[in-house]
């Protein structure tokens, strides 16, 4: 039987960044964004200690060493080669930075701008907006 297309809401970027997710209880882990939607990311790195649908922060530097995108986050995947999570909340400055890197970095950018446009459920996950 084949398997069931799953239709994402937002497309996927490749973009590698330095990426940091801190797990409660301090557990950390390094490594590289692969992927990045404004829903989630996969982060290469060594997935060892780590358990799906765990809490955790995630951290993106950018290239200008200086802003760091934070995230709330939990993790829903975890292969070998790394971690799959999904954002739960994002602070109103992080989404902006977040919102224009994808944006500079879609391969459509017309598509992509698109499904922002479109996505209601943004307002409900800004921490600190009514």
């Amino acid at each position: 039987m084949d398997e069931p297309v799953r239709q994402r809401e937002f497309t996927r970027n490749r973009l590698r960044l330095p990426a940091t997710v801190t797990f409660d209880g301090g557990h950390v882990v390094t490594g590289q964004s692969r992927e990045i939607s404004m829903n989630g990311l996969f982060v290469e790195c060594d997935p060892a200690d780590t358990e799906t649908g765990s809490p955790c922060r995630v951290a993106l530097t950018l290239s200008d060493d200086r802003t760091v995108i934070e995230m709330e986050a939990r993790l829903v995947n975890r292969l070998s080669s790394g971690l799959g999570i999904a954002f739960t909340g994002i602070d109103t400055e992080s989404f902006a930075h977040l919102k224009r890197l994808i944006l500079f970095n879609a391969s459509d950018y017309q598509r992509v701008s698109d499904e922002m446009d479109r996505h209601a459920g943004f307002k409900t996950r800004l921490k600190g907006s009514d």
